[in-house]
């Protein structure tokens, strides 16, 4: 993809929090960014709060990203890296701030909920 003369920014599945700070590094500089890295080394959950709902009834809360099981059908593991869980601590906090925003659904992001919480310390 580096070499698509259209394409500036290359960033992987992690990182996504960054992706403003990618295209201000971009504009100062003007040279192109590829910020893809060996997924199957991430080992931390990105945090990324919703502090802002504006005009919804229905929100989605990421709670768990990745997958260990590499099933012969499927990319997530190879896509998205190891499974890591958001901490329980968090997740409750921003389901409190989401209530907050009149928030009258909540739909939990996950791949295998099964998996939920492996890579913390309980």
């Amino acid at each position: 993809m580096s070499k698509i003369e259209d394409v500036d920014i290359i960033i992987g599945t992690d990182n996504k929090s960054k992706i403003l700070d990618y295209i201000n590094e971009y504009r100062l500089t003007n040279k192109k960014l590829n910020k893809v890295k060996n997924i199957m080394t991430v080992r931390e959950f990105e945090e990324m709060e919703i502090d802002h709902y504006q005009d919804k009834t229905r929100a989605f809360l990421k709670i768990q990203d990745g997958c260990d099981r590499f099933c012969s059908y499927c990319l997530i593991p190879f896509a998205r890296g190891p499974v890591r869980s958001k901490r329980f601590e968090t997740i409750i906090e921003e389901v409190k701030n989401l209530l907050k925003m009149v928030i009258r659904k909540l739909y939990y992001q996950e791949y295998m909920l099964l998996h939920m919480g492996k890579t913390l310390a309980m």
